[in-house]
C-alpha cells in the first residue's frame, strides 16, 4: 500500500472515531490542542496525526493505536472496553475533580509544572481564541 492510501485509511479510521463519539471536527481538534484545519487534514489523509494526538486518542478515548495506524485488532483497548458504552467514554464530574485536584496539588509542589501549565494555557488561549469564545457562548446558552 502506498503512502497516500495509508494516510487516507488512517484518516478514515480517525473520522470513524469522531463519528462514534458524536463530536465535530472542531471539538476533536480542541481535545488535541490543534487547529481545526490541522485535524481536518488528518481526517482527509493529508497528514499523519501528531504524537500528542495519538497519545490523547489512546489515553483519553482508549483507541488502539494498532487499529488506528495499521487496522490490526479491535478499535478499543480490551481493558477499556468494559468502561465504554456504545464506544463512547463517559468521564464523570468526580473523575474530573480528582484529576484537577491532583494537578493543583502537584503544581503547588512543583513550581516549574505550574509555570509550564500556565504557559501552555496562555498559548492555547491565543491560538484557539475562536474556539474558546464559541465554547463559552454554548455554555451560556445551556
Amino acid at each position: 500500500m502506498n503512502r497516500k492510501k495509508r494516510l487516507e485509511a488512517i484518516g478514515s479510521r480517525l473520522r470513524r472515531v469522531r463519528m462514534q463519539l458524536g463530536y465535530s471536527q472542531k471539538k476533536m481538534a480542541s481535545y488535541f490542542g490543534i487547529q481545526q484545519s490541522g485535524y481536518t487534514k488528518n481526517e482527509m489523509g493529508g497528514s499523519v496525526p501528531g504524537l500528542h494526538t495519538l497519545i490523547v486518542l489512546s489515553s483519553t478515548f482508549g483507541i488502539s493505536l494498532d487499529w488506528l495506524l495499521c487496522e490490526k485488532g479491535p478499535m478499543y483497548y480490551k481493558e477499556k472496553e468494559s468502561s465504554f458504552h456504545g464506544g463512547i467514554s463517559e468521564i464523570g464530574p468526580a473523575d474530573v475533580r480528582k484529576d484537577v485536584k491532583e494537578l493543583l496539588e502537584t503544581m503547588e509542589r512543583i513550581p516549574l509544572l505550574c509555570y509550564q501549565v500556565l504557559s501552555f494555557f496562555q498559548k492555547f488561549k491565543v491560538e484557539n481564541k475562536e474556539l474558546i469564545e464559541s465554547v463559552i457562548k454554548e455554555a451560556e446558552k445551556a
